[in-house]
């Protein structure tokens, strides 16, 4: 088994980049939080640790707006106020979570993590939830309890997964909000990056991406997605884990 970091360089129609909140300088690491540049760490207000991944977001004034531990929400007071979750399973993330503000509102955040799929096994596939800070939730798809929108096989062609064949490595990344105040999402399996479109109406599937591995399949990484923009060149560099030879037969 090798890993890989793949260095692509995408070159991208660049309208200029604004000024972001989302370039959130707010560091988890339950049970602690820390601002870099302002001193040591502090205690988040619910203590709990996490199993998979962590998160979260301040406001302009250093205030703690949500933070995330697995698939389950918090508010400032610690308090749960909402569970990630598809009609079968809470989406608890693998390797990280991604929060980004929806571009033109300061209420609606979209969350993006890697969850399990309905076949038995340990296998996951990426998914996005809407929390609205306003209502102190995350909103519910129809009438029900599923908060956790599926992404492959919606806004990308849909994954291989077999039950208990390792479909792990899914890593995400987001552009600053280019002037148009759209924003560019980025999310990868073990064999390509695939690129979504966030507006300030919803999130949009694209045709690009790139294939760089041979099969969907992995045993996962705890890694990340990382992206860097170049804006004087108009280019976006984005560092994409995988591995090789996991799998033989």
């Amino acid at each position: 088994m090798k890993k890989n970091y793949l260095i692509l360089t995408v070159l991208l129609v660049v309208f200029g980049f604004m000024q972001l909140k989302a370039q959130n300088n707010f560091w988890t690491f339950p049970e602690q939080y820390w601002n870099p540049g302002s001193g040591g760490p502090n205690s988040l207000p619910n203590t709990d640790v996490s199993d998979y991944v962590h998160a979260g977001i301040q406001d302009p004034y250093g205030e703690i707006m949500f933070a995330a531990r697995d698939g389950r929400f918090y508010d400032k007071y610690g308090l749960e106020n909402g569970v990630l979750q598809d009609f079968y399973n809470e989406i608890d993330g693998y390797s990280e979570a991604l929060i980004v503000p929806q571009p033109g509102s300061c209420e609606r955040y979209y969350v993006f993590q890697a969850g399990l799929i309905d076949i038995p096994g340990n296998d996951r596939l990426p998914f996005y939830g809407v929390y609205n800070h306003k209502l102190k939730q995350l909103e519910t798809i129809g009438t029900g309890f599923t908060t956790a929108h599926r992404i492959d096989g919606v806004y990308t062609n849909a994954w291989y997964a077999v039950a208990n064949f390792r479909l792990k490595n899914i890593h995400f990344a987001a552009t600053k909000e280019n002037a148009d105040t759209t924003r560019f999402i980025y999310v990868n399996n073990n064999k390509s990056l695939y690129r979504m479109e966030l507006t300030c109406d919803s999130l949009y599937g694209t045709t690009w991406s790139y294939q760089f591995g041979f099969s969907d399949l992995d045993e996962g990484n705890r890694s990340e997605l990382e992206l860097y923009e170049d804006t004087a060149n108009n280019v976006t560099r984005i560092a994409v884990p995988y591995e090789e030879h996991t799998m033989t037969g």
